[in-house]
């Protein structure tokens, strides 16, 4: 190398023989750093909690803290970089070229790590070592190409975008204004009680010839007598999110996450609280609709000593599970669920009857109902009472009683039998295991309707109630497909929706078969209590009948809105399907005689020969004979576990009978698929059940129809985990 080469190059990168390669300089690095952090650190941190701006309010987070964030990520951090760069230089070049070859490439790395991770298809290793051979290209181009280099540098004119999107985005989320709403002359304060269940398919009320079925459900047939029962209903979108603002206020999806007053400023809301004079009690527990005045802060402590530390430590957290791939997610810090919107109930006052309530999810949900309930007062002014429930949804924990037999938690899991993510493997009896749950619990969310019903009949405002019953969206239970994701085969389980609307004073009462969307839940209101929305929206009322009638509906998924044929939900198999696999609600113990024997259901265990053969051990996980006198304990009437010692894929299913007090309760057998390792579950119906003790029994079922046999099993109980 020639002497004035080495004055100017960098020490530790080569030269081209034959070619002159000038180096970036000191401020040309720094530059480099600058856009490098800001593009793989500053701008996803940003992204991520312009996602969850929600967070910052429940958290309390002043908003000069959020402007020195900004300032401290788009500036604050990378000059601590650099700085560390230049004291690096104090022990020589090579120290100082050195310790940028290191962060340049883990900030390559930090690039390539989640762009690898966003295709969706590469195993966790091969982004691992892909991330790496990307990140060593690139720090190989940075030394060896000026062009590249160039490329960085006309990047840094677009630095000032990151912090400004999203300080402008916070902005607009604190708006707070409700858009302006007409009442028209002659219009009626009536009450208002909107429900919107959560995962509950319509069609699973009908029976096949598409009447509600009165035994199940008995009092949400009262409802379709002293309403209309619009039955031809259809969800607008398959995600929570999106589908409860779009029953609020009357209009699709817009890609918002998650919609909120900023984009909705034209709401139920905006409507009865903001401009007629309403009180409201609102149990909203997922979107952001509802005035936040009454809702309480989410903690007394300090700033610097509690929320900060507590923001800083969540945002690490979603960091990190922003670059790693999501089979490894597990083994990282957990995501707090106030990140994801899930208040404290500490957050709640369960004597206060109006206001906004964000409970959790799906925790003590009884409870949640049973605070509805009591708002409903009849006290004070015309008031809109607002619950969105997670009811039929999962965890199912309820008997039609009101009893639980699994924790009512904010966490849950579903045996995945499939090859991706939410959906139902191939054997049907998973599937049937799944409904049957559903079902009961569909059972008691019928019987919470008719608690709602009564009081509005012991305050003698029922018949002045305008009373609007629905949900966000269905759910499927066919062997193969997607339980919540919209697919060609469940289409017509995700879309349908029950919508029962009672008007004051109402005189046409009975089945409706008009196709509607729940984008008209909104205008409908508007309609019935006299209001002039100002503002454009994309459904109308059910009872203007100068619309034409649909010929499709309109329904989104996480990416895209696409129109559905309107005979998806009015031929819907779903009826056919509960009655195939359940009969009909005026036998009760159909719902239980399933399984790959149910005609064993029901009989004594000694009327069958009992064969003394090596038996077979059951780790069983769920499993007790201790039935509570208590009303608000658990019940043990849910049995899961696996079979000790078999093989799900070489040997046929073992088929297991569940005898309590000496009488066959349940029949099943192991799934058919390897993932389930050998796992079975049964549900027994509590009339099996007395107070106290009771004698549990599983026993080994062999044989055929000429010549059954059981054989006692060996119980060893193990952890539910």
């Amino acid at each position: 190398m020639r002497a004035d080469d080495a004055k100017s190059a960098t020490p530790g990168i080569p030269s081209t023989s034959g070619h002159q390669r000038v180096p970036p300089s000191n401020s040309a690095m720094a530059l480099h750093l600058f856009v490098l952090f800001n593009f793989a650190v500053a701008q996803p941190v940003f992204d991520l909690l312009g996602g969850r701006m929600e967070f910052l309010r429940d958290l309390s987070i002043p908003a000069a803290a959020i402007y020195s964030l900004a300032f401290v990520m788009s500036f604050g951090l990378p000059m601590l970089i650099i700085l560390s760069v230049r004291l690096a230089g104090a022990a020589g070049r090579r120290a100082q070229s050195i310790t940028f070859s290191a962060i340049l490439f883990l900030l390559m790395e930090l690039l390539a790590l989640p762009a690898l991770k966003q295709t969706g298809f590469l195993s966790p290793t091969v982004v691992y070592f892909g991330s790496l051979l990307l990140a060593s290209s690139g720090a190989w181009l940075y030394w060896n190409s000026q062009r590249f280099r160039s490329l960085l540098s006309l990047c840094a004119l677009g630095l000032p975008v990151f912090p400004a999107l999203f300080l402008a985005q916070y902005s607009l989320s604190n708006v707070k204004t409700y858009a302006t709403t007409q009442k028209l002359p002659g219009g009626t304060p009536s009450p208002v009680v909107l429900i919107v269940f959560d995962e509950f398919c319509g069609s699973s009320l009908m029976t096949p010839g598409r009447e509600i079925d009165a035994a199940r459900f008995p009092n949400f047939a009262a409802l379709s007598r002293d309403g209309q029962w619009f039955r031809n209903a259809s969800s607008v979108h398959e995600l929570t999110y999106h589908a409860v603002p779009a029953i609020l206020s009357g209009r699709y999806s817009d890609g918002q996450m998650p919609p909120g007053l900023a984009t909705r400023p034209q709401n139920l809301f905006s409507m009865l609280v903001g401009a007629g004079g309403y009180e409201y009690a609102a149990f909203e527990p997922v979107t952001r609709l509802a005035p936040e005045a009454n809702t309480l802060d989410h903690t007394d402590g300090d700033f610097l000593t509690d929320r900060l530390p507590y923001f800083l430590s969540t945002l690490g957290r979603v960091y990190l599970h922003h670059l790693t791939p999501d089979q490894h997610t597990r083994c990282l810090p957990g995501v707090p669920r106030l990140w994801f919107g899930v208040r404290l109930e500490t957050d709640i006052d369960p004597q206060a009857h109006r206001g906004t309530f964000r409970y959790q999810w799906s925790v003590h949900r009884s409870q949640q109902f049973r605070h509805f309930l009591e708002t409903i007062d009849g006290a004070g002014g015309p008031t809109v009472h607002f619950l969105h429930i997670l009811m039929p949804h999962v965890p199912w924990s309820y008997l039609p009683s009101g009893k639980r037999y699994t924790e009512d938690g904010a966490e849950w899991e579903l045996l995945h039998l499939g090859d991706d993510g939410d959906r139902w493997g191939a054997d049907d009896l998973h599937a049937t295991h799944a409904q049957q749950r559903y079902l009961l619990q569909l059972m008691e969310t019928d019987r919470l309707l008719g608690q709602l019903i009564d009081k509005l009949k012991s305050l003698e405002i029922y018949d002045e109630t305008l009373l609007v019953v629905t949900a966000d969206h269905g759910i499927s239970f066919r062997p193969g497909q997607y339980r919540r994701n919209v697919t060609e085969g469940n289409r017509d389980e995700i879309l349908s929706v029950p919508l029962f609307i009672k008007r004051p004073g109402e005189t046409q009462s009975g089945i409706n078969d008009r196709l509607v969307e729940t984008v008209d839940i909104f205008p409908t209101i508007a309609d019935v209590l006299g209001y002039r929305l100002t503002r454009d929206i994309d459904g109308w009322s059910v009872f203007d009948e100068h619309r034409s009638t649909r010929t499709s509906t309109k329904f989104g998924t996480q990416f895209t809105i696409v129109s559905s044929p309107v005979d998806r939900i009015v031929n819907s198999r779903v009826p056919h399907e509960i009655y195939r696999r359940f009969g009909s609600g005026d036998d009760p113990g159909a719902l239980y005689r399933i399984g790959p024997v149910p005609e064993l259901i029901g009989r004594n265990v000694t009327d069958f020969p009992q064969h003394d053969v090596p038996p077979l051990t059951l780790d069983v996980s769920r499993f007790g004979d201790e039935w509570p006198s208590a009303p608000d304990i658990m019940v043990p009437c849910w049995f899961e576990g696996r079979v000790r010692n078999h093989n799900p894929v070489d040997e046929d299913p073992v088929v297991l009978a569940v005898a309590v007090n000496g009488v066959i309760q349940a029949v099943t057998r192991t799934y058919r698929h390897a993932a389930a390792l050998s796992q079975w579950e049964a549900l027994v119906p509590e009339s099996a059940f007395h107070d106290g003790r009771n004698d549990v029994q599983i026993y080994r079922v062999t044989g055929s129809n000429a010549a059954w046999t059981l054989s006692a099993c060996i119980v060893q109980r193990v952890s539910a985990s």
